[in-house]
């Protein structure tokens, strides 16, 4: 702030604006499940089918660790403090092994 408006300038060219496309590409406005979802069904594959595979912890700080299945076969595995955060990371991990991000 004390920098001026020059600076702040500065500021977010260099350390927002070149990180922005990274943000959007792998951050929160990605749907890991749509993306999966889109791929299975343009390849006319089963699934995706999201499987609880284990709930651990007390009723207020829950884990929970589910399992994405296509034809059958479990492609990703995720953990998280909700189902629909541990949904996104096996989706996720689903993408990254059949090499589509």
């Amino acid at each position: 702030m004390d920098g001026g408006l020059e600076a702040a300038k500065n500021f977010i060219l260099q350390n927002i604006t070149t990180k922005l496309g990274d943000i959007v590409e792998n951050g929160p406005f990605r749907n890991n499940k749509s993306l999966l979802q889109e791929h299975c069904q343009s390849h006319n594959l089963v699934g995706p089918a999201y499987v609880l595979q284990n709930e651990t912890g007390p009723d207020h700080k829950k884990t929970f660790t589910i399992s994405v299945m296509i034809n059958g076969d479990i492609f990703g595995t995720g953990t998280g403090p909700s189902k629909k955060v541990a949904e996104q990371m096996a989706a996720n991990q689903a993408l990254k092994s059949l090499n589509i991000i």
